[in-house]
This record gives structure tokens, sequence and C-alpha cells, in this order.
């Protein structure tokens, strides 16, 4: 299974769409476009399930991004990571109405409202009779997810991530094999 788009998106492992969750493109989102352009954005995309519709060096939004009227994720990249770290703040303190904010160092992935890795995995856990769910993460927007399961941080993960981790790992295997051993146990 894929859960893609921060939990907005879950596809079975032959590539199936299992759930989608979209949100409604609005008038706001352009203001989105002109504080990351003001903000020297490296790349702003929308998508719309699997497809994808990119904003030109002018943060310019092609037509067809507004046509299609829904969206499973917007991204935005920014080479400075404190400039990310300002549009971040800007959209959770404006938007957070529209959309979830999501920072992973200069990039930032902005879901529908009420979406997230934590949601995506309740959602994808709910065909199965009580599930153990573990999680491993590296950045930022893994933080949630770390913090709702038995979270696991990989070696060369943010500092942040790490205090929160209940573990550590240098490979998903190793995580995998502590999870085993902890079962026999």
């Amino acid at each position: 299974f894929l859960i893609c788009c921060t939990g907005a998106v879950i596809l079975n492992g032959k590539g199936e769409l299992l759930m989608v969750k979209k949100g409604k493109v609005t008038p706001e989102f352009q203001t989105f476009i002109d504080k990351a352009y003001e903000l020297g954005f490296g790349g702003f995309n929308f998508n719309n399930l699997l497809k994808r519709c990119y904003l030109d060096s002018r943060g310019n939004v092609p037509s067809e991004a507004m046509q299609i009227g829904e969206f499973t994720q917007l991204n935005v990249w920014f080479p400075d990571d404190k400039n990310s770290e300002k549009f971040n703040a800007f959209i959770n303190e404006n938007y957070s109405h529209l959309i979830s904010s999501y920072r992973n160092g200069g990039s930032i992935d902005m879901p529908p409202v009420n979406t997230s890795k934590v949601t995506g995995i309740y959602d994808y856990s709910k065909q199965f009779d009580n599930p153990e769910i573990y999680s491993v993460g590296d950045n930022l927007n893994d933080l949630p997810m770390i913090e709702e399961f038995c979270g696991f941080a990989v070696s060369n993960a943010q500092p942040e991530v790490k205090a929160v981790a209940k573990h550590q790992c240098n490979r998903i295997c190793d995580m995998i094999n502590y999870i085993l051993e902890e079962e026999d146990k």
C-alpha cells in the first residue's frame, strides 16, 4: 500500500485507489502563491490525485490548476529554510481553516484541511482489527506521526524529530527487527 500526498491519497499494493481526500481550490490560493513569490519560492505545484500542475517562475497559476477546482496536496519549495518557515507560519496563522501545512526543511506539504500522515494512517488501519502501528521519520513533517504512533527516528533525522521519537534506527530493517524482537519477549 501507499499513503501519498501527506495522507490524502491511499493506494493498495496494485496501485488502485482506496481513499482520497480533496480540498477545493478557492480564490485565497492566489494569496498563497503571492506570498510564496514574495518569499522567493523555488517551486510550487498543485496535485490532484497523482497529477501535478506547476506554477511558472513569475508565480502565475496555469489555467488548468484553477480549472481542476480540487486538490489533494499543494507543495512549495524554498531554497532558504527561513523563508520556508515564514511561509509555513503564514499559512498556519491565516489559512488553517482551508488547508493543513507541514514543513519539511525547505519544502511545505499542504494537503486539505484536517489531513495529515496521522489521519492517513488511521484511515488505512480501519481495515484491520486492533492494528499495532509503528512509524518512522526524519523531518519536521513527520513529528505528528512520530508522536501519535510508536515513533522511530532514523539516525540522520532532524534533532526535533529525534527528541520526540521513542527509538532511533539506522535503517528501516533495524526498526523492523526491533519490533519483532519486542514481540518475542
